[in-house]
């Protein structure tokens, strides 16, 4: 069993969960000065004139487009890597297409190797087309878990994959020491839908003095514009009585991507207390365009949030 204060005191164990999902060692100050162009549950259909469905699906045509909006590869610190696992099924009886696009978070195609588990096409870079996915099987997409696709420092990706008829697409984070690969968390983030305009995350915060030496619980969250129009998002932070008590704002160009933490990426009304706290965060988007993930942790442990759309 891990011992989640041990973690905590270690410092790098700590600060390398915080920096995969939110990079807030090198972030945090350009999402508080407001950043500019630098800067998980079903797909929707790629065919115009569908309708939101149950799920978050969206019909109206026979492409179906699904984001992980969060992807981790390589080491954060000197002492643990990541890796990023991803699984898309086939459930339909006969054979489909897929196809993926990975970015970058400036929205630059990928420049992470990923492995699969078909001998046609075992390793990509960047994307892949039109590959056959025969009835009922799975697609096993992967990153950080060999010298191949391990990058020489930690990278946060994130990623479109489309198919021909109905998929299932999860991914999960696998957090190792390194060397002899010990496994300090797995945490497993649903897909997004890629045409939100409005969404909620929930947050649970618990803000503890540093004397006490224990772990702070806190929320992150990751957005990608899947897009071709530059997004105007802004978020509110809203307490259990309904009180807005935090604010944001920033663009995202074209499949840009950006991360963050609660408490370092909005401007409060007024300093956190300490002790536990139940918040919400309420995004909105001028652009149909947007993906998320949400993950909440506290020391070494690490669960998954919903993202739930709102229109």
């Amino acid at each position: 069993m891990i011992n989640n204060k041990r973690i905590l005191k270690t410092g790098g164990l700590w600060a390398a969960m915080v920096i995969v999902f939110a990079i807030f060692a090198y972030r945090a100050s350009e999402w508080t000065k407001k950043v500019n162009s630098e800067f998980l549950v079903h797909g929707q259909t790629s065919t115009a004139g569908g309708t939101t469905a149950g799920g978050g699906t969206t019909g109206g045509g026979s492409s179906i487009t699904k984001v992980v909006a969060q992807i981790a590869s390589g080491a954060y610190d000197p002492a643990t890597h990541f890796g990023t696992i991803i699984e898309i099924v086939n459930p339909n009886s006969s054979a489909i297409t897929v196809s993926g696009n990975f970015y970058n978070e400036n929205g630059t195609p990928s420049t992470l190797t990923f492995a699969t588990n078909f001998s046609s096409q075992p390793t990509f870079t960047g994307s892949f087309n039109s590959l056959n996915l025969p009835a009922s099987s799975i697609l096993v997409l992967s990153t950080g878990l060999s010298a191949t696709t391990t990058p020489s420092a930690g990278t946060t990706n994130w990623g479109k994959i489309t198919a021909t008829n109905t998929i299932s697409v999860a991914s999960f984070f696998e957090w190792r020491r390194k060397g002899d690969e010990v496994l300090y968390s797995r945490v497993g983030i649903p897909a997004s839908r890629a045409d939100m305009m409005s969404f909620v995350i929930p947050r649970v915060r618990e803000k503890h003095d540093p004397r006490d030496g224990l772990a702070d619980i806190e929320t992150g969250f990751a957005i990608a514009n899947t897009g071709s129009a530059t997004a105007n998002v802004t978020a509110k932070l809203v307490d259990a009585n309904g009180s807005s008590i935090a604010t944001s704002s920033f663009l995202l160009k074209a499949n840009e991507h950006k991360v963050g933490i609660v408490s370092a990426g909005f401007s409060f009304v007024s300093p956190e207390t300490f002790g536990r706290q139940y918040h919400y965060v309420l995004f909105t988007s001028d652009q149909p365009s947007i993906a998320a993930a949400a993950l909440a942790w506290e020391g070494g442990s690490l669960t998954s949030f919903p993202v739930d759309a709102l229109q």
